[in-house]
C-alpha cells in the first residue's frame, strides 16, 4: 500500500456519494482492551508471513458487490494463492453510509476476529447477507452466524455490546480514506490499486503480475 502505481476503475456501485463520508466512531475517553485488539487485528490476516505479495481488501459486509466478489473470486484466491503460501490477505472494514447494518456487521466480525474466527464468520456473513441486510435488527442473524463459525457466544455478545473492537473499524476506514478508497470492494494488490468487481481470471492476472515482479520477472 506504500506506492500506488495504477488505479483500474471497474464496476464500483457501492460508492460514497459526492457529499457522503464513511462514519468513524466519535472520539471519547475509553480504556481499550489491547490484548483483544491485537488478536482482532491479526485475526483478519490470512496466509503465510513469508508470502511475497499482500492483498489488502477494503470491503463492506452489506455491499452486494462485495458479496459477489466473495462468492466468485475469494475462494480462488485462497485456494490457489493463500493456501500455497504465495499471497497474504488482510481484510479492512469500510462500511458505507447507505448500508445501515454494515457497521454492526463489522463490529461483530472484528469481535469474531478476536476469537480467531474472523474468516469463518466473514464467510457466514456474506452467505446470509440477503437475509440480514434488510432487517431492522440483524442481531439474531449475526448470532446464528457466530454459532456456525464456532464462536464462544458469551464472549462474542460482551464484545459486541461493549463495542470493544469498534476502534479498529474507525482506523480501517480512516486508512482507506487516506489511501483514496471511495467504493467497495477496493483492493491493493502489491503496489497496484484496483476497485470494483472483476472476474477471477482478471483479478488473479494482477496477482500473478505482482508475484512475477517480486520474483524479478522470473
Amino acid at each position: 500500500m506504500r506506492r500506488l502505481l495504477a488505479l483500474a476503475l471497474l464496476v464500483v456501485p457501492c460508492a460514497l456519494g459526492a457529499q457522503a463520508s464513511v462514519a468513524a466512531p466519535a472520539a471519547k475517553s475509553v480504556v481499550y482492551d489491547t490484548a483483544l485488539l491485537a488478536r482482532a487485528d491479526s485475526g483478519r490476516i490470512l496466509g503465510s508471513d513469508k508470502a511475497k505479495v499482500w492483498v489488502i481488501i477494503f470491503s463492506d459486509f452489506q455491499c452486494p458487490y462485495c458479496k459477489a466478489w466473495h462468492d466468485q473470486v475469494d475462494d480462488v484466491l485462497r485456494k490457489n494463492y493463500v493456501n500455497t503460501g504465495k499471497v497474504r490477505v488482510a481484510f479492512m472494514n469500510y462500511p458505507l453510509p447507505m448500508h445501515k447494518n454494515a457497521p454492526a456487521a463489522a463490529d461483530a466480525a472484528m469481535c469474531a476476529a478476536s476469537q480467531r474466527k474472523f474468516w469463518a464468520f466473514h464467510d457466514a456473513l456474506f452467505a446470509t447477507q440477503e437475509q440480514w441486510a434488510p432487517q431492522p435488527d440483524p442481531t439474531a442473524t449475526f448470532e446464528a452466524a457466530g454459532v456456525k463459525a464456532g464462536l464462544d457466544m458469551t464472549v462474542q455478545r460482551a464484545c459486541v455490546a461493549q463495542k470493544k473492537a469498534r476502534v479498529l473499524i474507525g482506523a480501517d476506514t480512516d486508512r482507506g480514506l487516506r489511501a483514496g478508497v471511495n467504493s467497495t470492494p477496493s483492493f491493493f494488490i502489491g503496489d497496484t490499486a484496483v476497485a470494483g468487481l472483476m472476474p477471477a481470471a482478471e483479478f488473479t492476472k494482477i496477482v500473478d503480475l505482482m508475484l512475477a515482479k517480486k520474483s524479478g520477472g522470473k
